[in-house]
């Protein structure tokens, strides 16, 4: 019969390695989802940089004083054939 210390040299042995795996693929799950992260951080960045864009575009035309606005070309078209 072996002796408890080796024994317990022997559990050991084989459970670190098996401890180390799981941490190794526990890190690599870790660092994959801070990739994706990173990826959605910067599609958000662009999608706010484009509604800022957006909302400044509309904040200068609801402030600037309404313009002529061409009419439609259907009515357009309707008058040309009004004076002809």
């Amino acid at each position: 019969m072996l002796p408890v210390e080796e024994l317990i040299s022997i559990g050991a042995s084989g459970s670190v390695p098996a401890l180390l795996t799981v941490i190794a693929y526990f890190l690599r799950l870790l660092l994959q989802e801070i990739r994706d992260l990173k990826i959605e951080q910067t599609e958000l960045r662009k999608l706010y940089l484009w509604l800022k864009a957006e909302q400044d575009s509309l904040r200068l035309s609801l402030a600037s004083p309404p313009q002529q606005r061409p009419k439609p070309l259907r009515k357009r078209m309707a008058a040309a054939k009004k004076e002809v």
